[in-house]
């Protein structure tokens, strides 16, 4: 396990420094929805609608995480 603590370590940061951005900018669109109530669906979002969404991005970034991993392996030990 010593080998995938700091990859896993970073994996873990970026997780969370994307999830933090998501969350401030959520924050701040919650302030001026307050001001503004029916405020329309931007066309960002109606053009793509799961490109926003964190648990697809985290997903996806396991998913490369993982591939990393067994791809290193496959190496290390020679099964190409």
């Amino acid at each position: 396990m010593d080998t995938w603590t700091w990859p896993l370590m970073a994996v873990i940061l970026l997780i969370c420094g994307i999830g933090y951005a998501y969350t401030r900018r959520i924050a701040k669109m919650e302030q001026q929805a307050v001001h503004n109530n029916d405020q329309p669906i931007s066309q960002a979002v109606k053009d793509n609608p799961t490109m926003l969404n964190p648990i697809i991005w985290v997903y996806g970034l396991a998913f490369v995480f993982v591939f990393i991993l067994i791809f290193y392996n496959v190496v290390k030990y020679k099964w190409i």
